[in-house]
């Protein structure tokens, strides 16, 4: 199940990225976080390498991400979406 620090986590980090504030979002991730665009292919690691992601996500700039509860499992998932 997942906690209710956790989903405070996630509520902040798709606010932040809805909001584009770049240093908010990054805040959110590990350190050692791992990015992997499997269709480029590219590994993307870390903070700076989230930053590095960042302009190539961006590009795509009517997209929102929201979060919701997969009621089957109880856990957690993240949806892209367009507005």
């Amino acid at each position: 199940m997942v906690s209710k620090e956790e989903l405070a986590l996630v509520d902040r980090h798709l606010a932040a990225e809805n909001e584009h504030r770049m240093d908010d979002t990054l805040a959110t991730l590990h350190p050692a976080c791992v990015f992997e665009d499997m269709a480029m292919p590219k590994v993307y690691r870390g903070r700076q390498g989230a930053r590095d992601v960042s302009p190539i996500c961006r590009s795509i700039a009517d997209v929102l991400y929201a979060s919701g509860t997969a009621h089957r499992s109880g856990g957690l998932f993240v949806n892209c979406q367009r507005e």
